[in-house]
């Protein structure tokens, strides 16, 4: 059997420099490459640096040069792309389209974009099974008459939570025979039980992974320190991820929460020119400086690490699919607090398996950590 997967025209999939679907489609593919011919479609140029040894998997890289020309011509005239469009990334897949048609696979797996789909079958025939892997919200928010040409071509679509499936389910009654729920999982090899931070270190670390943009509510965390710096002085927030803001239009623009909307506000300046130097103006002012450490991204290899190093994770996301960094710190053996969202109430039992607190509130947020804080166990 052959199988092909997708990566969206923006991810970065081999280590160390992996984004979250990037390290999904790695993975997906390793496993995959056990029983079968696998090959990955990513977005080149082909890097410097050779793909990992895997005889079964044969990594293509697609030329993004192309998009970048076509994007750089429409903000010269002052328009944008909408990302439900079926001209989104367009050079993209018809490259791969056209390498499947010239090399057929059995089966074709796809992320988050329903338009692909439309594209391939075009392209490769009725006999190659074409499947959908849904990490957001988008078919529950996108326009039906824009992702329908594309979903009647799929075999099965998948939401990442029952939250995700919900939605699509809700929105598209008939894919209810192809519908179903596959959660992200984990490298039970890398992320394993580990012992607590030694005590003498002298410091409390509070953990966040994940993009530092404002749909993750890191500005929440820097607010909840505030409130608890003065009682817990050894107090430390420490932020695991790439500081890129997401575009607005693939979050707060598609969303109809209104709390996701009123996000707005870190993007047309009212908040600062962007949503670091909000943080920082905020840091600062909170006196906070010294207590909170931007990290980075961090490879897969070194995040078991950060967890291992914390004691206790925070996930304020105001919009989360799944929530990767709570699996990954329950793994590791460390607390976890969430906001009431998406795909987070699939993963915590609260006050069981971790406590959840309801969204864009901060004094909740501190109040949970601070119960947390005060209880040694």
């Amino acid at each position: 059997m052959k199988i092909a997967i997708v990566a969206q025209p923006f991810d970065a999939v081999l280590p160390p420099a992996q984004n979250s679907i990037g390290i999904i489609a790695y993975h997906s593919a390793l496993r995959l490459a056990e029983r079968a011919r696998v090959t990955v479609f990513l977005p080149g140029p082909r890097e410097a640096e050779e793909p990992p040894v895997q005889p079964e998997i044969d990594w293509r890289w697609v030329d993004t040069a192309p998009q970048a020309r076509i994007e750089r011509g429409l903000q010269r005239l002052g328009v944008s792309q909408p990302v439900d469009s079926r001209w989104f990334h367009l050079p993209y897949i018809w490259r791969v389209a056209s390498e499947l048609r010239r090399d057929p696979h059995d089966i074709v797996h796809l992320f988050n974009f329903p338009q692909f789909a439309a594209w391939l079958g075009r392209r490769v025939g009725q006999r190659t099974a074409i499947s959908l892997e849904m990490q957001c919200d988008w078919l529950s928010q996108w326009r039906p008459e824009r992702v329908r040409p594309g979903l009647r071509r799929c075999a099965l679509v998948w939401g990442v939570s029952r939250h995700v499936s919900d939605l699509i389910s809700a929105a598209h009654p008939d894919l209810q025979a192809r519908l179903g729920t596959v959660g992200n999982g984990f490298d039970t090899g890398r992320f394993r039980p580990q012992p607590p931070p030694a005590a003498e270190r002298g410091e409390i670390r509070m953990l966040f992974v994940g993009r530092v943009s404002p749909e993750k509510g890191v500005h929440l965390a820097v607010e909840a320190l505030g409130m608890l710096a003065e009682d817990f002085p050894e107090l430390r927030l420490q932020l695991v991820g790439p500081r890129t803001q997401l575009p607005r239009e693939l979050i707060v623009d598609a969303s109809d929460d209104p709390l996701v909307r009123g996000l707005a506000r870190f993007y047309d300046g009212r908040e600062g020119p962007d949503y670091q130097a909000c943080l920082d103006r905020r840091i600062a002012e909170l006196g906070l400086a010294e207590r909170v450490c931007f990290r980075g991204n961090v490879p897969q290899a070194e995040l078991a690490d950060e967890y291992a190093q914390a004691d206790l994770l925070l996930n304020p996301s105001y919009s989360e699919s799944f929530g990767m960094s709570l699996v990954e710190a329950m793994a590791v053996g460390r607390p976890v607090v969430a906001t009431r969202v998406g795909g987070m109430q699939d993963i915590v039992v609260d006050g069981d398996t971790g406590v959840l607190v309801p969204p864009d509130d901060a004094a909740a947020l501190a109040a949970a950590l601070r119960r947390l804080l005060a209880d040694p166990a």
